[in-house]
């Protein structure tokens, strides 16, 4: 896989991942800002564990 295809892998995942963690926020009864923040977090760390991984 090449450069760009890795960069495109871990963009979708991030954002897969950020979309998930704020409905599980949600669901649990955080507040808005609550959820972007999981979901800013499980993004990071989806893109970080697929950087080392890829």
């Amino acid at each position: 896989m090449d450069k760009n295809g890795k960069r495109l892998v871990v963009a979708v995942a991030g954002s897969l991942a950020h979309a998930r963690a704020q409905q599980w926020a949600r669901r649990q009864g955080m507040v808005a800002w609550q959820g972007a923040m999981v979901g800013a977090l499980a993004a990071a760390a989806a893109g970080a564990l697929l950087q080392r991984a890829l």
